[in-house]
């Protein structure tokens, strides 16, 4: 009767009604009632404010599943309880949600980028479930999220304590990708956010800045060159930044990088300075500015 009676109050939303019945039977809690608990039955209903208090309640069991097999976490995120999500991430044990993968090799914040599920992903991080875990492709979330072009996912995950944005096992490097794919919003918050200016790639061994300059983003170069970039670094080819901007023909990015007073003199693997390239291009305004 008591059961029957606790499910009517968490359907109508009653908390005071439910923690009342729970307090005198607490033993409730744990009891499978048509194949969910109270505490999963409080999800599917939405009522939000049950379920957290639920969660809370001592000797509360958070592993148990449903009849079709399902956890309290699936649950809640399938019924967007999001701070339930949220304290289950904290408060779960067994198993470890960090370590659980879903049957398409997918954790559950790649699952949430690749959906677009901005409100997961937020629930997730401020859960601190680790950002850090890639899928079973080795996909990082914030690779997916950078390959997706979701700014506003890229920032929610750069809210997490511990994310990592340098170069991962994979050889994956956030900054790189996003510059190479001239992102420039998604670069400016991974800079904001300590990410190492003068990473280099392995095939060309371009920088951010050298990626920024063949795309003649600009808005991106000034960024770099505000925080110091180093202009000394040189590509495969030997090519200095200054090198690149003369090969682009973009006279605003080459007068940028003149004002920090670069080496203009460097040559190339073939032997020549940005003013003899200049040259052999009939540049006229690059050899001036050269010059």
């Amino acid at each position: 009767m008591d059961q029957n009676v606790l499910f009517e109050y968490i359907k109508s939303g009653n908390l005071d009604k439910c923690l009342e019945i729970v307090n005198k039977n607490p033993g409730l809690l744990n009891m499978h009632y048509y194949g969910v608990t109270p505490l999963m039955y409080s999800i599917e209903c939405q009522t939000e404010e049950i379920a957290l208090e639920f969660c809370r309640f001592p000797g509360i069991n958070l592993s148990l599943k449903d009849n079709l097999d399902s956890t309290l976490f699936e649950k809640a995120i399938e019924y967007k309880m999001f701070r339930v999500v949220e304290y289950l991430c904290q408060n779960s044990r067994k198993p470890n949600i960090n370590d659980i993968y879903l049957d398409n090799g997918e954790t559950y914040l790649t699952f949430a980028i690749k959906s677009g599920d901005e409100q997961t992903l937020r629930a997730l991080v401020r859960g601190k479930i680790d950002p850090n875990l890639a899928n079973k492709s080795n996909q990082y979330p914030i690779q997916l999220a950078i390959k997706f072009d979701r700014k506003k996912m890229v920032e929610i995950l750069l809210q997490a304590e511990n994310i990592y944005i340098g170069t991962m096992q994979n050889g994956y490097n956030s900054l790189l990708d996003a510059c190479e794919n001239d992102l420039t919003d998604i670069c400016i918050m991974l800079i904001d956010n300590g990410a190492d200016i003068n990473v280099r790639d392995e095939d060309q061994k371009w920088t951010p800045l050298m990626h920024a300059i063949c795309n003649n983003n600009e808005i991106l170069v000034k960024k770099l060159l505000d925080h110091k970039c180093d202009l000394s670094l040189v590509d495969f080819n030997q090519n200095t930044p200054v090198h690149l901007a003369v090969l682009t023909e973009n006279e605003f990015i080459l007068k940028l990088l003149l004002k920090y007073s670069p080496n203009k003199d460097l040559e190339n693997c073939e032997n020549l300075t940005p003013l003899q390239i200049a040259t052999l291009n009939d540049d006229e305004r690059s050899i001036q500015l050269l010059s």
